[in-house]
């Protein structure tokens, strides 16, 4: 978890402060799984209006007075939400801030009414083995055999099934020949023994 005391708030499209300091890392954040996606300061003010703009959630993790990560979420299905994007400053990945969001978002989801969380993760670096193959011949066989090319680097599915997430499945070229997005979700019918829930107690939470 975090080393130091986060608190977990709204973000809102209009909020011009927060988004403006959202930005850079953002960019950064983005680079790394889908270097095409978020490639200017621009196309990321763009992606941040819209998910903080749509119906659902979308929320920034502070540390101290600075925004560290921040994710949203939306319906997606009649029970089902997608949870897209969620980023975290790149110096500080490793310290729990994405899995603490995560946990955040889940629980809105959750009293929303949502019983499974789903999540969608671009390979356009080659940091998978389904990077490059051509996976309409067996995609579920691909998907199951699938691992990260070097574990250092790693990639960010590897990250959603560490909080429970499960690969469901795999959509070929969908950013390009060659560039698959991985789908994976999660169950939210029980909540986490110990943690809070519904939104109403995730506000009070990120106010203390």
């Amino acid at each position: 978890m975090p080393e130091r005391p986060t608190r977990i708030i709204d973000l809102s499209p209009d909020d011009d402060a927060l988004i403006q300091a959202l930005l850079p890392w953002s960019v950064q954040a983005a680079c790394i799984n889908a270097p095409h996606w978020m490639p200017t300061l621009a196309h990321a003010r763009i992606e941040i209006q819209r998910a903080s703009g749509e119906q659902g959630v979308c929320r920034v993790l502070m540390d101290a007075r600075q925004p560290c990560a921040w994710a949203a979420a939306a319906p997606c299905a009649d029970s089902a939400w997608e949870l897209h994007p969620l980023l975290v400053d790149p110096p500080r990945h490793g310290h729990g801030y994405g899995r603490q969001l995560a946990a955040d978002i889940e629980a809105h989801a959750r009293a929303a009414g949502a019983l499974t969380m789903d999540v969608s993760t671009s390979d356009g670096t080659g940091a998978t083995t389904l990077h490059g193959a051509d996976l309409f011949a067996d995609p579920l066989g691909a998907l199951a055999r699938i691992d990260v090319i070097d574990p250092v680097v790693g990639h960010a599915y590897r990250f959603w099934q560490s909080i429970g997430y499960a690969l469901v499945g795999v959509l070929p070229d969908a950013e390009g020949v060659g560039v698959p997005s991985i789908r994976l979700a999660k169950s939210l019918r029980q909540a986490p023994t110990g943690h809070a829930t519904g939104a109403a107690s995730q506000r009070e939470r990120a106010a203390g």
